[in-house]
């Protein structure tokens, strides 16, 4: 009943991040991988170096980080996606995946792939605004402002919050943001072994 309830509400209110993981999750299928299951979520273990990614009911992770504890974050995940649903990608997914690729920069080279990547996101959500409101494109201008509001909200978090901990060459433990911490306690919690 759990197993049902779960997909249910994740094929539903957390459709966004599963229809991701369903792609992904065919493509693997089609080049020859072999799925497995851990507790309700459906995952694949392939490639090398790199850690785990979780798409609603369906998680990744590489061979050499196929373990419990990583399928337990990654599981947790799951959790946040039927309690966020469509608020995920932009509440957990892209700061996580954002956080991720800035934890591998240096502090210097931190400061300048979110300046840039910010900027970029922002420009093109603003150029979007613009263009949508001159062609009488009212959508257009509504997502536009808020993809650069968007951008300027983690451009806030990455400079005031997130890169500063790194100053000086601290070490920043992985779950020291909510949602990756949630994830872990979630996931230890919920799915034991």
């Amino acid at each position: 009943m759990k197993t049902a309830l779960y997909w249910i509400v994740s094929c539903t209110w957390g459709v966004i991040m599963t229809a991701i993981g369903a792609v992904i999750a065919l493509v693997l299928l089609v080049t020859g991988h072999k799925p497995k299951i851990f507790h309700y979520n459906v995952y694949f273990a392939f490639g090398t170096g790199w850690g785990g990614v979780n798409f609603g009911a369906f998680f990744f992770v590489a061979k050499t980080s196929d373990r419990l504890d990583i399928h337990q974050h990654e599981a947790g995940h799951g959790l946040q996606n039927i309690l966020l649903g469509p608020l995920m990608p932009f509440v957990v997914a892209i700061p996580s995946a954002f956080r991720c690729v800035l934890r591998d920069c240096t502090y210097t080279g931190k400061k300048v792939v979110a300046g840039v990547v910010t900027a970029l996101v922002g420009a093109v959500g603003l150029a979007g605004a613009v263009l949508g409101f001159l062609y009488g494109l009212a959508a257009l201008g509504v997502v536009g402002l808020l993809m650069a509001s968007y951008a300027g909200i983690i451009a806030l978090w990455a400079f005031r919050r997130e890169i500063p901990q790194y100053a000086g060459g601290a070490y920043v433990d992985y779950d020291a943001v909510w949602f990756e911490g949630c994830a872990t306690r979630w996931g230890q919690k919920f799915f034991k072994e």
